[in-house]
């Protein structure tokens, strides 16, 4: 029986051919073979023309070639990909300690009291995810 995610996937309109890998750059055709050694099925590419971005700065993507795209997409657009802030931030952070929410860490308290400050006093609790399905899987238990 196939997935939903494989039929899905197989009848994206614009997915990316695995047969057409020939047709690529032969540096991208080397990293989509690497890439596909390394990572599972459901990492498929959705584009035709598969993009390879190598940096990015505000609301914009850089491809290797210089071309510069306007992401409207991405998972960082609220806020701009490597904004000085939150690199500053998380470097910080990282150099501190490395974990997750299941140990007291009163810097997550007070990140924590800091957001909520924000919100309207209805909203007085946070539930904080780390990706899109881990936000998902918490929205189907709440």
């Amino acid at each position: 029986m196939t997935s939903t995610l494989s039929r899905a996937i197989a009848h994206y309109p614009n997915r990316f051919d695995p047969g057409a890998t020939s047709e690529l750059p032969e540096h991208l055709q080397k990293t989509i073979r690497r890439r596909d050694k390394v990572l599972g099925p459901g990492y498929t590419l959705i584009y035709k023309e598969p993009v390879e971005f190598v940096s990015g700065h505000g609301a914009h993507l850089i491809d290797r070639d210089g071309n510069d795209y306007l992401d409207a997409y991405n998972n960082v657009p609220c806020v701009g990909h490597a904004h000085p802030h939150v690199a500053e931030a998380v470097a910080r952070q990282m150099k501190a300690v490395n974990t997750n929410t299941r140990y007291v860490q009163e810097s997550l308290v007070e990140y924590a009291e800091r957001l909520l400050a924000t919100f309207p006093e209805e909203l007085s609790k946070l539930s904080i995810a780390c990706s899109g399905s881990e936000a998902n899987d918490l929205a189907v238990r709440v």
